[in-house]
């Protein structure tokens, strides 16, 4: 049980770690950060990347029952998301419910 709240309580900084990145970039984007934003949210960006490699490694291996062939969770989604398998349909929820609302792009794994 206590892995449980765990792997959840991770996954959900993890969440939450990705919305506020999506801001920095979309910030970025619109040249409204600069000098002292730019700044403060760099060790931001940088624990993000190692979270999501640690995540990449670790949880989603275990989620998609597979090693990872790429560094980050993203990577491992995008390969997937065109499959017609289970780890397809994962990546399919992932991108559509979770990632792409909060994507300036509005498709996060295009």
């Amino acid at each position: 049980m206590k892995l449980l709240c765990i792997l959840v309580a991770d996954l959900y900084v993890f969440f939450i770690m990705y919305v506020a990145s999506m801001g920095m970039i979309r910030a970025h984007a619109e040249n409204k950060l600069n000098g002292v934003l730019w700044v403060l949210c760099l060790p931001f960006v940088a624990i993000s990347v190692v979270i999501d490699f640690i995540n990449n490694m670790t949880v989603f291996s275990i989620l998609f029952a597979e090693l990872p062939k790429e560094l980050l969770v993203t990577a491992r989604l995008k390969r997937h998301v065109n499959e017609q398998t289970f780890r397809g349909k994962m990546a399919r929820w992932f991108g559509n419910v979770l990632l792409n609302p909060f994507d300036h792009t509005g498709n996060h794994l295009d």
